[in-house]
């Protein structure tokens, strides 16, 4: 079920992350699975 759902990208420099930011980076991994949304404040 989670294969189909859509991403928006709202950062203009997200391709140029996912470019240089290697996806086995711890911080990288911790942000994909942890929703840090409360901090917004």
């Amino acid at each position: 079920m989670l294969e189909n759902q859509l991403t928006l990208e709202v950062n203009p420099y997200s391709s140029l992350y996912n470019a240089v930011v290697s996806k086995t980076r711890f911080l990288r991994q911790l942000s994909r699975l942890c929703d840090f949304g409360f901090i917004d404040g």
